[in-house]
């Protein structure tokens, strides 16, 4: 596949598969230049001029690789890789003075597995080593960041008469990070355990109980049970109606950044722990060729030591904990199609509602019952496909709400809604299959700002042809 797009955008992409009944093999690869020169109004500038963004290039690559043999009936060994490149110029904030920001990643993952089949059920291990690399510089820093990460997961599942299932397994984790921005190298081992049992007493009720136990050095991580039911309560007609529900308990130990960037990193920084509780309908309407699928959940979450990163001044921020945060909200999605003829009718929509706030403070009082700095109250979002023979065409509408800079509500960030259109054809000459493709993200032009001082791009376009060889 060959994309072309507006502010230098330029994306190649490339797989191949094949299969056999003992070997098959995977690989692909991918390349992105995009010069992100697009403009747009400083308004950290006095009068907010009108400037082109020359301070953003990005170069990237990468690679995927999936191999699989099935060394017997039931036994399959396989092996995955996945390796990323990247190269950006780190735009600065408006009114900022540019300081030849530049940031170099490169991703590395490996990952070996075993999968068995037997009379004590399925047996699958997997063992995995990752590598992060990143490299910053401007005008006055040159900071690396190597981080390798060695994991070992084992499961076992056992399955009886379809009615219920018991699953256990083991992860060890080992982190050695060599990070300039620690001062020092830091390592750390995690483990934990975890034991899933699923129950399905009628057709139409199925029931899971999961417990899980970490273990890290220098925290006491409590057991995170999670328990779920699912139930048909109602099968009428073309109408079938399910009621689910969730409680969950949750533990999260903060990352090594949290703890030892420095300056701003926080040893004393606090995990995370709490409790959430969801219930919801889903329904779904099938008349032929009409579906209809809905479905509205409401949650509740109760989190101790939330951990939220807030800025100190313009160029430092830090990780903080706030006493207890209170997280519920509405979701709502629904998804209707029919076929009428040649053409397929497709259309989808999704609410939710985020109500994220802090219920008790360490420190005074001025932050209490305030919504969370960078949640916005309001998502939504319409689509809608339709396809014609060999032509499809696509819409979708996104609204993002307002959303406030600081937890005392202060200073906020206005909403925007976005369209995006795509326009897809098939076509074949012989054996080959082609699939061109035009798009416009941002079709109204307008301005928005997802974070404080940070331009993006205006209304832009895209056109690509991708070549499928049988």
């Amino acid at each position: 596949m060959q994309e072309a797009g507006s502010f230098g955008r330029y994306f190649s992409s490339a797989g191949v598969r094949y299969s056999g009944q003992k070997f098959s093999v995977a690989l692909s690869g991918y390349r992105l230049a995009a010069e992100n020169d697009f403009s747009f109004r400083d308004y950290g500038r006095i009068g907010a001029p009108a400037r082109r963004q020359d301070q953003a290039q990005v170069a990237q690559h990468g690679f995927t690789q999936d191999l699989s043999w099935q060394l017997s009936s039931n036994t399959r060994l396989a092996l995955h890789g996945w390796y990323t490149f990247a190269d950006r110029e780190v735009a600065p904030a408006l009114g900022a003075a540019n300081t030849n920001a530049e940031q170099l990643d490169r991703n590395l993952r490996l990952m070996a597995e075993l999968n068995h089949s037997s009379n004590w059920g399925e047996t699958s291990v997997k063992a995995a080593v990752f590598n992060d690399y990143l490299r910053y510089t401007d005008n006055n820093n040159y900071s690396t960041t190597d981080i390798n990460t060695y994991q070992v997961q084992a499961e076992q599942t056992y399955t009886y008469a379809r009615r219920w299932s018991l699953r256990g397994g083991l992860n060890l984790q080992h982190f050695d990070a060599n990070v300039q921005g620690y001062g020092k190298q830091v390592t750390e081992d995690r483990a934990s355990a975890f034991l899933l049992f699923r129950y399905d007493p009628s057709k139409r009720l199925d029931l899971s109980l999961n417990l899980r136990q970490a273990f890290v050095k220098g925290y006491n991580p409590t057991p995170a049970p999670n328990l779920g039911a699912n139930w048909l309560m109602l099968q009428q007609g073309n109408h079938q109606l399910y009621l689910k529900g969730n409680v969950s308990g949750s533990y999260r130990v903060p990352t090594l950044n949290e703890r030892f960037w420095q300056p701003d990193g926080n040893p004393d920084i606090k995990p995370e722990q709490g409790w959430s509780y969801e219930t919801g309908l889903r329904h779904r309407y099938t008349l032929g060729s009409v579906q209809l699928d809905s479905e509205l959940s409401v949650y509740r979450m109760l989190v101790d030591n939330w951990i939220q990163w807030m800025p100190i001044t313009s160029s430092y921020w830090s990780p903080r904990n706030l006493q207890k945060v209170r997280s519920q909200g509405i979701e709502l999605s629904s998804r209707a199609s029919t076929v009428i003829g040649d053409w397929l009718l497709a259309a989808t929509g999704a609410y939710t509602y985020t109500s994220s706030e802090q219920v008790k403070a360490y420190e005074g009082n001025q932050e209490l019952n305030q919504q969370l700095a960078h949640v916005p109250l309001h998502k939504a979002q319409l689509g809608a496909d339709l396809t014609f023979r060999s032509w499809t065409l696509l819409g979708n509408i996104t609204h993002t709400g307002l959303r406030y800079t600081d937890n005392s509500n202060a200073g906020s960030l206005p909403g925007y809604t976005l369209l995006s259109l795509a326009l897809h054809r098939k076509f074949s000459l012989g054996q080959y299959q082609f699939v061109a493709s035009v798009r416009s993200d941002n079709i109204t032009d307008r301005e928005y700002t997802v974070l404080e001082n940070v331009p993006m791009p205006p209304r832009s376009f895209a056109a690509s042809l991708r070549f499928i060889i049988p």
